[in-house]
């Protein structure tokens, strides 16, 4: 599939998101990219397509996530889940941060 067509298929805007985070509250990743419905997390051996996870991010917020895409020593593409109204403002929050080139979110 083309770049065009795939970006046709996404609902929402990706934006730069390097940070390091956690998932299941003790295995460290790095995050590359993040969208109100999801992240893309770059780690040696991710969770197998389907799994449930937790991901806890820099501010702290810890969301339910599964993953859509595994791809081992490459990371997985995760979609946010069973999201609170807090949480869906905080990740809606940290991505205005982000388009604002607010300096507590490092997206170089």
């Amino acid at each position: 599939m083309d770049n065009q067509k795939q970006k046709e298929q996404r609902q929402y805007e990706r934006y730069p998101f390097r940070e390091d985070i956690l998932i299941d509250g003790r295995k460290q990743a790095y995050s590359q990219n993040i969208c109100e419905a999801g992240m893309f997390v770059s780690t040696l051996h991710p969770p197998q397509k389907g799994s449930v996870i937790h991901v806890t991010i820099p501010s702290n917020l810890t969301v339910k996530a599964e993953v859509n895409n595994s791809q081992p020593g490459i990371g997985m593409g995760i979609e946010f889940i069973d999201l609170n109204y807090d949480q869906k403002r905080e990740i809606k929050q940290l991505i205005e941060d982000i388009k604002r080139g607010d300096s507590k979110h490092s997206t170089q």
